[in-house]
């Protein structure tokens, strides 16, 4: 990836707090999820809550890139 292609460091961090505002929201929905017990749950809250665990994986796994990006370009600098 050429200059002109690295994204700057206002973008990362920008992206970074989406990212955060969004696990946030996740973590919440899963928590009020998770308080309902196994066997009072539907099918349709178990497969929510299975998308919810698979979309937190996912930002997490971005976030970890983006900050892996960042620290490559202050190592650049």
């Amino acid at each position: 990836m050429g200059i002109v292609d690295c994204p700057s460091i206002d973008s990362i961090m920008e992206k970074e707090a989406d990212m955060n505002r969004r696990y946030d929201e996740l973590k919440t929905e899963l928590h009020n999820l998770m308080l309902i017990e196994d066997f009072q749950k539907t099918d349709e809250q178990r497969t929510r809550e299975k998308q919810l665990l698979d979309e937190l994986v996912k930002i997490v796994d971005k976030r970890n890139e983006l900050v892996q990006h960042l620290d490559n370009q202050e190592k650049a600098m």
